[in-house]
């Protein structure tokens, strides 16, 4: 009893120094320090209210510039809608921003701008197919903001990039066609086939939505329509200004010179070459400054992060070498008429923070900044203070706004699994304090009738034991299981008889482990349901002593030693919890274990059919302390 004791007292001992470890070791969460603390809970952007909290920062600045861009990551995509339109609207009430430019083909923005002018239901419904539908929810704010504005001050949007899509082309297309006039046979086939491509994308597009697949099956080919659509109009350019109108110039630039530029991109990307991407990085520049032209003001978009570095370098722009993007590209605008008037703001999110392969040592520093937010929260992060962030971010960004939003959009849902597929190995090794109630009972009767009558007594067996654990934690699902082995020496019992042999009982244990973690994702607490599959041998021992050493009497000495085995395989079930502070674990074992083998004695390996029967079966309760790695 008193082993038992001690074992307690070491335990409790062990747990109060793993207290004070941890209370020292997670001291740096102690906020009386207000020095400490990054960002305060009015620093946090409000995306779904009509405040600017979180972006005062910029109140005094954004005078200075021109043209603002934020840079995302496309796949987090509805805090990236409200934060375009928390950002749109906030320019266009603090910078003058009216003119907002976007990352898609212009058929598409021309539709989009149209819809932010008139309302149109119809067009609307449509325009929610062919992009992020986060984004096409966020069109009916930004309608709603526009529509409360005076005429002067009305927001103009446009798309500057290549029409990589063809459905809003079919779409816009068919929108610029009227039915006042009846087509020439020259164009009659075309005109209906774009009505027609256009309904049947709608309908295609919307049935991919709510099936929660892509269209690639679909019968008929856009891109095989329109070309033929392009080269019907080269021919019949007249036909076609006949039944267009005022609509023609926009019908003919887009057939023709969008495009033209769509089938020189798709040829570059499909050779994969370089040039695709400095043939888009051109072309959105090119067509921003033509639209700026045409209409003055400042400006506001939000592309892929890839777009918004200001420096021409290999860091930070996604592996595109000596990369010139479209903020670089509209910095050094030729005449200087952006020189320092290009703001940018890229996003850096929880769970991705890669730009650049050769910037992945940094992704560690913003740690401690992440660990001030809340969940699903957005701060501006003015990094100049931080002199190891601002010699990597300065060159690129004015500043970035940090995400804990780790949501995907629907269409990449997919990517969240492959995020959050890390993981790091677990090994857990502890030191147990094992009591067994094992049947001695017919064993103990053999005593009976002796100075020794209760033999080696009813209460449990002690064990000491030696358990190593392996697992793995994931990120997207914790510490599921564990596996490992045991080892287990029971601590010997003697019975000592006045007139006859002194016994000795003893033992050992080896295991196989198993347990599933009812709490995964906990690293403090594992309630741990467990099978264990082992060997267990007792080993009785019989010391006796003569002065008459004879082989009659069995004695070659003074001293005789008999020894009797009662080895058996058992299965176990366990529970087992467990607290892990820092690096240190401790908690707690019950178990249930059953005997399958023969529970009569051996001597020389044989059995002895008339020995007591002795049984592992019964329950166990053990106490353990050791390290997590």
């Amino acid at each position: 009893m008193s082993h038992k004791i001690n074992y307690l007292l070491l335990i409790l001992m062990t747990f109060s120094s793993v207290i004070t470890e941890a209370q020292t070791r997670t001291s740096k969460y102690d906020r009386s320090d207000y020095d400490n603390i990054y960002f305060k809970d009015s620093d946090t952007l409000r995306l779904y209210s009509e405040t600017f909290s979180g972006l005062e920062a910029l109140d005094s600045v954004v005078g200075d510039y021109k043209v603002f861009i934020t840079g995302e990551n496309h796949t987090y995509t509805e805090s990236n809608a409200r934060l375009w339109l928390k950002m749109i609207k906030y320019l266009h009430a603090n910078a003058g921003v009216r003119n907002i430019m976007f990352e898609y083909g212009y058929s598409y923005g021309w539709l989009v701008n149209e819809y932010l002018q008139t309302g149109d239901t119809v067009l609307y419904n449509s325009l929610r197919n062919f992009a992020y539908v986060e984004y096409s929810d966020v069109l009916k704010d930004l309608y709603e903001y526009n529509a409360s504005l005076d005429s002067s001050e009305k927001i103009y949007l446009c798309a500057i990039d290549i029409e990589r899509g063809v459905y809003p082309i079919a779409k816009l297309l068919d929108y610029l066609i009227t039915d006042t006039i009846q087509p020439h046979d020259s164009i009659v086939i075309h005109v209906q086939s774009i009505q027609s491509l256009a309904s049947y994308n709608d309908s295609k597009l919307l049935e991919s939505a709510e099936n929660d697949y892509v269209g690639s099956g679909w019968n008929y080919r856009t891109t095989s329509t329109l070309e033929l659509v392009q080269e019907n109009f080269k021919k019949f350019e007249s036909e076609y200004k006949e039944i267009l109108g005022d609509n023609f110039d926009l019908f003919k630039e887009v057939i023709t010179t969008k495009f033209d530029a769509r089938a020189l991109w798709t040829k570059y990307e499909t050779e994969k070459a370089v040039q695709q991407y400095v043939f888009r990085e051109n072309y959105m520049h090119t067509q921003f400054l033509k639209e700026s032209e045409e209409h003055p003001g400042n400006w506001f978009g939000q592309f892929g992060r890839c777009h918004t570095t200001q420096n021409k370098t290999t860091s930070n722009s996604c592996d595109w070498y000596r990369f010139n993007s479209l903020a670089n590209r509209i910095k050094n605008t030729k005449g200087g008429t952006y020189k320092d008037s290009v703001m940018t703001i890229g996003i850096i999110y929880k769970t991705d923070r890669s730009i650049n392969m050769d910037n992945d040592g940094i992704e560690d520093e913003f740690d401690k900044y992440f660990e001030e937010m809340p969940n699903d929260g957005i701060v501006l992060f003015d990094f100049s203070e931080d002199e190891v962030l601002d010699s990597v971010y300065s060159d690129d960004f004015n500043y970035l706004f940090l995400s804990t939003n780790n949501q995907r959009g629907e269409v990449y849902e997919y990517l969240t699994y492959l995020d959050d597929y890390s993981y790091n190995n677990v090994v857990r090794l502890t030191f147990h304090l094992n009591q067994k109630n094992i049947g001695l009972g017919s064993l103990n009767d053999e005593f009976s009738g002796t100075d020794q009558a209760d033999g080696f007594g009813t209460d449990p067996l002690q064990a000491i034991e030696l358990t190593v654990l392996y697992g793995t934690r994931y990120s997207y699902d914790g510490l599921r299981t564990l596996t490992g082995s045991q080892f287990g020496y029971y601590l010997p019992r003697s019975v000592d008889l006045d007139n006859g042999p002194n016994y000795k009982l003893g033992g050992f244990y080896v295991r196989n482990l198993s347990y599933f973690n009812l709490l995964p994702r906990s690293t403090f607490f594992d309630a741990m349901p467990g099978l264990g599959i082992g060997y267990e041998r007792l080993t009785l021992s019989a010391d006796e002593e003569t002065n008459n050493p004879s082989v009659n009497n069995g004695f070659i000495a003074n001293t005789k030693n008999t020894v009797y085995t009662n080895p058996a395989i058992t299965l176990d079930l366990l529970f087992r919890a467990d607290v892990n502070i820092s690096v240190f674990t401790l908690g707690v074992q019950y178990g249930y274990g059953f005997d399958l083998s023969k529970k009569n004695w051996r001597s020389g390996g044989d059995i002895l059919e008339s020995s007591p029967e002795t049984s592992f079966r019964g329950s166990s309760l053990n106490y353990f302390v050791g390290f997590t790695f």
